[in-house]
């Protein structure tokens, strides 16, 4: 398995993995196309992303917006592909991620099909990642994540994470790249 470049023939492979690693987009159709709008196809259309590859097929990817305010240029662009009950949500992740843009401007979303987590391929996703935006000159980076994922909090604190905000429900991080 190797770290490539997001190509656009990976598009629907990249989609599948949204797909199956969200519990309510597998079994609610409306929920899933909320979950592409959200977190996929905004930052293959207007981002960075890298892809877990092996012998033509995708097990994994992480994809970033490296400017956030350039990012949310597109926001009505990404409303208008999501079903009108998730705008409200959108809206309110947004302005999470509004407070903290000026110093963690780059935002991210990863995702690693089951059988691939243990691997070190997230962080290998992470370094690739990290790598770019410095060379960018990205000053940092944050994200969202439930709080009931446990792993995953855990997974960005040991790449150098920090809470910069927690609610009952979900905690954002981020990383100083400087």
């Amino acid at each position: 398995m190797k770290i490539i470049e997001y190509q656009a023939c990976y598009k629907k492979q990249v989609e599948h993995i949204a797909m199956m690693t969200s519990s309510k987009a597998m079994v609610d159709p409306i929920h899933a196309k909320f979950t592409l709008a959200m977190y996929a196809d905004p930052y293959l259309d207007h981002g960075i992303a890298y892809l877990i590859e092996d012998q033509g097929s995708i097990y994994g990817y992480i994809l970033c917006a490296s400017n956030y305010l350039s990012f949310m240029s597109h926001k009505k662009e990404i409303l208008n592909k999501m079903p009108p009950a998730y705008h409200k949500r959108a809206l309110k992740e947004w302005n999470i991620y509004a407070k903290y843009q000026e110093h963690y401007p780059a935002h991210l979303h990863i995702d690693l099909l089951k059988e691939t987590r243990g691997m070190h391929l997230g962080t290998q996703l992470m370094q690739t990642l990290i790598q770019k935006l410095k060379e960018e000159h990205v000053e940092g980076l944050m994200l969202g994540v439930s709080l009931e994922n446990k792993a995953a909090i855990a997974f960005y604190t040991k790449n150098g994470f920090h809470i910069l905000e927690q609610d009952e429900v979900s905690v954002v991080m981020g990383l100083c790249l400087k």
